[in-house]
């Protein structure tokens, strides 16, 4: 089954009412990807999509640990407005979520209006250990093996970026990969869903 079918079978027995979808995984582990895929597969029932990664703290404000700025943890983020919004969304339909640009490091002046039919995704690095139990949601973990991320990763990183390889598998022993452990594989034990094989296969976690 895929994710899509799973969702479409999920609204049918649901009935009316706004579904939604927490995805978490490692960097580079495809949920973002999977998020862009069921956002499109609904979009004619209003799919709203919204990404942890509009709520990250400015550079200056990410705490620093031995190995550099710590990115993957929940402190590298404003965790309390994303959870604020992920509400506000899927009470009132709309939200203005902010926007983060990448190449600065920094919050854009400008918001992004998110408006949400009958689905309602949540997307980042810990979507579902902040918002599960905090909305009613179904979950979902990315369940990629962290050596697949590390090389989709080194790709990306290398190509789009032009960080060399070597420093982006220093990068992912020092940092990624530790803070991973610590704060975003935790969360496959509380989802409901594994997606693996690039989006194509649902599990029970």
């Amino acid at each position: 089954m895929t994710p899509e079918a799973y969702i479409a079978d999920l609204m049918r027995r649901k009935g009316p009412g706004r579904v939604a979808i927490a995805i978490a995984g490692m960097t580079c582990s495809g949920k973002t990807t999977l998020a862009d895929r069921i956002a499109a597969a609904f979009a004619a029932e209003g799919a709203a999509l919204m990404r942890q990664d509009d709520y990250y703290k400015d550079l200056p404000d990410i705490p620093r640990g031995g190995c550099g700025f710590q990115l993957e943890s929940p402190a590298a983020f404003h965790t309390a407005e994303f959870v604020r919004d992920a509400k506000t969304l899927l009470s009132t339909g709309a939200v203005l979520s902010p926007v983060y640009d990448v190449a600065s490091n920094t919050r854009r002046t400008e918001k992004r209006l998110v408006r949400a039919g009958r689905i309602a995704v949540f997307e980042g690095l810990h979507a579902v250990s902040l918002l599960k139990g905090e909305i009613d949601c179904v979950a979902f973990f990315a369940d990629e093996p962290p050596e697949v991320c590390l090389a989709r990763r080194v790709r990306r990183d290398t190509a789009a970026f032009g960080v060399p390889e070597e420093a982006v598998r220093a990068a992912w022993e020092r940092r990624i990969l530790p803070e991973s452990r610590a704060f975003v594989l935790p969360q496959r034990d509380a989802a409901d869903l594994l997606v693996t094989d690039g989006g194509e296969t649902v599990g029970t976690a």
